[in-house]
């Protein structure tokens, strides 16, 4: 893998560190993690131990912050920065503190780490071999002993070594090395860069054929504890390691990001047997959340035709016929789902995002409800609701659903994007905006994001930040209607009435033939 050394790095410091270790007393307060997965791990400045550390902890000013193997975490900047940082990275925070009348610099040692900046030439980015200039802007870095590898998918970057400075924009990229001059290059799809950083949402049912070592590790992995999650499967017996085993592997490997691990457990399961169903339906959920859309299609499909009782290839089928709005049918298909299976709370949580998309408000409550009774450790469950709670326009309860959703998996930007939606209609515009932003991070390829934030950024009357999410999001998905609505209502206010009125005809176009306007996400 790209960054093995680092991740081995990373092993190593975790063996010899204290597992807990006392906060700084003099804390200055820079950031917090707003998202955390496996092992993450901060060393403060004047200490020499590391302390594992989690969600909503404090980041303070000259902390060094660590993720180990199979782990990633976002940080919320004081300085209107998102950080997603992949595993096996470690990066230290200098001069972060608002009193501080030094630039502000971020020490990246190694690994890689996906930037949101949104204040131009705030703080500089220094490795082994590069000095990067900010100038508010979306890129990520990749950083080993030998190398930096800068590539920029929004704005505008600065960079040199210690013979040549070169300026990058989107879609460039350059790799850094001591005594080379540099030169950009552009690249195709940068994007697929931060494939580590997408959200693959849970579909695989163990249900009663987990025998004790899986139940242990679903376990494990409802608690967020992924760390304790791999060890239980690790432990199991070669000969006990059938198709089940192998997808439940790949399904943890897709909770934190490494599609490269999944994608070997999931050819060891089909190796076993190329019709299993469990395995079938992870890959249909790999190919949509990748865009490959006839794929999952044709996944989802296998699925279903080789176990029509299979409660993983309903809830996969459901989010393939969801993405092509076949809504009816995808309802229709949890329906039978939770009728065969009646105790699994997933497809009951599916079925209440389904019914709610769908505007059956109390149906939708309800599903949730039965969810939530049987197993009040599923995130989705609590966010479905807090979307719920929104329609009724009952912001309270939909920002303490989201919030228990967050607390249960932190990594969701759905549950982010539901905070930000309850902030903002409780008049909190500055912290809903920062929510987006987070689940932007957390998601980085979806476009179902994008025009909210954009939308923030314009109710906070921050031009061009809003026009450049909105162009983004077109083209991640030039078929949803959001990006071109809210762009209409940006281009009115700045009286420009011809185009207002094109963008305009062009969400009416794509919205489907829909009487009442809907994003794609179907839940707004």
């Amino acid at each position: 893998m790209k960054y093995a050394l680092q991740v081995y790095s990373s092993l190593l410091l975790a063996i010899i560190a204290s597992p807990v270790a006392a906060q700084s007393e003099n804390c200055t307060e820079i950031g917090q993690l707003a998202s955390v997965q496996g092992r993450v791990r901060v060393q403060a400045a004047d200490g020499n131990e590391w302390r594992q550390v989690q969600l909503n902890s404090q980041i303070c000013e000259g902390d060094t912050i660590q993720t180990g193997f199979r782990s990633r975490a976002a940080v919320n900047l004081s300085n209107e920065t998102v950080i997603r940082v992949a595993q096996g990275s470690t990066t230290r925070l200098e001069n972060f503190s608002s009193k501080s009348e030094t630039k502000s610099i971020m020490r990246m040692l190694s690994g890689v780490i996906h930037f949101f900046s949104r204040k131009p030439e705030e703080y500089a980015i220094v490795t082994s071999t590069a000095t990067i200039g900010i100038r508010g802007t979306e890129f990520v870095v990749s950083v080993s002993d030998e190398q930096t590898d800068l590539t920029v998918f929004e704005g505008t970057v600065q960079a040199q070594n210690d013979v040549s400075p070169v300026t990058l924009s989107g879609g460039e990229t350059v790799s850094i090395v001591e005594g080379r001059t540099l030169r950009a290059s552009t690249i195709v799809q940068p994007r697929d860069l931060v494939q580590w950083g997408l959200y693959y949402p849970p579909v695989l049912v163990l249900g009663e054929r987990a025998g004790n070592s899986l139940a242990a590790a679903g376990d494990c992995a409802r608690r967020g504890d992924f760390e304790c999650a791999f060890s239980e499967v690790e432990a199991v017996d070669d000969n006990s390691r059938d198709g089940l085993y192998h997808s439940f592997v790949a399904s943890l490997h897709l909770a934190v990001g490494d599609i490269e691990g999944a994608r070997k457990s999931l050819d060891e399961a089909l190796a076993i047997d190329n019709q299993d169903a469990d395995a079938l339906a992870l890959e249909a959920i790999v190919a949509l959340i990748q865009n490959r859309h006839d794929d999952a299609l044709a996944s989802a499909q296998k699925a279903v035709a080789s176990d029509s009782g299979s409660t993983s290839a309903a809830i996969a089928l459901s989010y393939v016929q969801q993405s092509r709005l076949e809504l009816e049918a995808a309802r229709d298909t949890l329906l039978g789902a939770v009728d065969t299976d009646p105790e699994s709370a997933l497809s009951w949580a599916r079925l209440a995002e389904l019914q709610l998309a769908l505007g059956r408000i109390d149906d939708s409550r309800d599903a949730a409800g039965r969810a939530v009774e049987l197993d009040p450790a599923l995130s989705r469950t609590h966010m479905v609701s807090g979307y719920a709670a929104l329609a009724r326009i009952d912001t309270d309860a939909a920002s303490e659903s989201f919030k228990t959703a967050i607390e249960l998996d932190s990594a969701d930007p759905m549950a982010h994007l539901g905070l930000g939606l309850a902030l903002i209609r409780e008049g909190e515009l500055a912290r809903g905006r920062r929510e987006f932003e987070v689940a932007v991070a957390l998601d980085s390829n979806s476009a179902i994001l994008r025009p909210y934030l954009g939308r923030a950024y314009y109710e906070e009357k921050r031009p061009p930040l809003d026009a450049e999410q909105y162009a983004i999001a077109r083209q991640l998905d030039p078929n949803d209607p959001t990006a071109y609505l809210f762009d209409a209502l940006r281009l009115h206010s700045e009286n420009r009435p011809v185009e207002a009125a094109q963008e305009l005809r062009a969400s009416i176009a794509r919205n489907d033939n829909r009487a009442v306007y809907r994003g794609r996400n179907l839940l707004d």
